[in-house]
């Protein structure tokens, strides 16, 4: 009977070892296979999936092979299970960290072009491996039956210290969302205006016109209204405001200033540029001239040949640039006493 037994023992061991590696080695020529058919997706998953289930597998077998021997009461205790079951774990864990990595590595590769999209698919993706690796810290905790009290009480107090930090937090929203690029042209609440030059986590760096380094923290963008010049549209219009004689004709007005703009290299054609009568001034009709550049960086060049281009082919034609003018009157009685003045 004891040599039957003994035989048994060894029979299911010899055996739990083949199936082990029959599996092993099955699921490698599964993936040389699927590598071959170039089908990349299941030749990583066999190849992530091929240790774990291996190492259930001889789990499984080897507590057969325990139960037959009459070893398990003494081998096949709560710490050896725990350690299997940990194992089994920390594999599953590693196999879907890789194929978590492989797909995001082929969605970047395919969007590599859109900077912000690329920027925000590698924290998610590396959030939810983080997430995939606390819950199996937490399923080890739960097989060794660890009170997870202490943890949640920690949980409790950084949601506490969490809460002390939310305007900070806030400001990831622009860090994921990227209402903005590295390049565009923002205006601040300030009023300055600068090139973004780096977006991170916490801060924005924008450069302004006067090369002086902005440090812009991200919840005050979230909190206010910030005008980004190069979005949606990638045309930026110009305004050019002058003043005319009221003797002036405003077809003849609006022609001249029309044609001032044809010197000009940073307007463009398309959307056309237009001349608007605004109101009526003190001593002058209010005109302003409307122009779109390419580029915002390029509007204090472009205001600046308009001013130069303008007053050149009004003062050529013509056309008196009205400037403020005040009328003084004295009255005939105090006529002597002026005349006496030094």
């Amino acid at each position: 009977m004891t040599n039957y037994l003994h035989s048994n023992v060894v029979h299911i061991g010899f055996f739990g070892i083949l199936t082990s590696l029959a599996a092993y080695f099955v699921m490698t020529h599964a993936a040389n296979a699927a590598g071959r058919r170039k089908q990349d997706a299941w030749a990583l998953a066999y190849r992530c999936f091929r240790l774990p289930v291996a190492f259930a597998i001889c789990s499984v077998i080897t507590d057969d092979f325990l139960d037959a021997g009459g070893y398990k009461d003494v081998w096949w205790n709560d710490e050896v299970l725990a350690i299997f079951r940990s194992l089994t774990a920390i594999l599953c864990a590693w196999a879907l960290t890789s194929i978590i990595k492989f797909v995001a590595a082929g969605i970047i590769e395919k969007r590599g072009d859109d900077a912000g999209a690329l920027w925000t698919f590698k924290v998610f993706s590396n959030t939810i491996i983080a997430l995939l690796w606390i819950g199996t810290g937490f399923i080890v905790l739960m097989v060794w039956e660890i009170s997870l009290t202490p943890f949640m009480a920690s949980a409790g107090m950084l949601t506490v210290v969490m809460s002390f930090f939310s305007k900070h937090l806030s400001g990831l929203s622009v860090y994921f969302n990227r209402p903005y690029a590295v390049g565009d042209i923002l205006v601040l609440p300030t009023g300055e205006r600068g090139e973004v030059v780096r977006i991170g986590i916490a801060n924005t760096h924008i450069r302004t016109r006067d090369d002086t380094h902005v440090i812009v923290p991200n919840y005050i963008i979230s909190d206010t209204r910030m005008v980004n010049e190069s979005a949606f549209f990638p045309h930026s219009r110009v305004r050019c405001n002058v003043g005319v004689a009221y003797e002036s004709d405003p077809d003849y007005v609006e022609k001249i200033l029309l044609e001032s703009l044809a010197g000009n290299a940073f307007v463009i054609d398309e959307p056309a540029p237009r001349v608007r009568f605004r109101s009526f001034g003190d001593t002058a009709i209010q005109v302003e001239l409307l122009a779109w550049v390419n580029d915002p960086r390029d509007r204090g060049k472009a205001l600046d040949i308009m001013i130069r281009s303008i007053h050149r082919a009004c003062k050529e034609a013509g056309i008196e640039i009205a400037s403020p003018k005040m009328e003084l009157s004295i009255k005939s009685d105090n006529l002597e006493h002026i005349k006496k003045l030094p």
